[in-house]
C-alpha cells in the first residue's frame, strides 16, 4: 500500500531537515526544529512588512527550523546589501 499524500510529503520533510542539520553542525551554526509551532493565538496577526507589501501569519506551522549563528557571523550579517539574499525561518504548514 502506498503512503498517503501528507505522509510522504512529511517523510521527504524530515529528511530534509536532519540533512540541514548535519550540514549546519561543522560550521558552528546550532539548529532547531520545533513541531508545530504556534506562530499567533486566535485573533492576532503577526504582520511583516516588504516595502509596500504586507505578509500576515495567522496559525500553527507543521515545522520551524530556527538557527543559532555563530558569534563571528554576526558583523558579516550586518554588513550585508540589499541585493544578498535573505536570511529566515522556514517553516511548512
Amino acid at each position: 500500500m502506498f503512503l498517503q499524500p501528507e505522509a510522504r510529503a512529511r517523510m521527504i520533510i524530515d529528511h530534509i531537515f536532519v540533512g540541514l542539520l548535519l550540514a549546519l553542525d561543522p560550521h558552528n551554526v546550532k539548529s532547531f526544529i520545533l513541531l508545530e509551532m504556534r506562530i499567533a493565538s486566535k485573533g492576532e496577526m503577526v504582520e511583516i512588512d516588504h516595502g509596500s507589501y504586507k505578509t500576515l501569519l495567522t496559525g500553527s506551522v507543521d515545522y520551524a527550523f530556527l538557527t543559532v549563528l555563530p558569534e563571528d557571523s554576526i558583523d558579516s550579517i550586518s554588513n550585508k546589501t540589499q541585493t544578498d539574499p535573505p536570511l529566515g525561518i522556514v517553516c511548512t504548514h
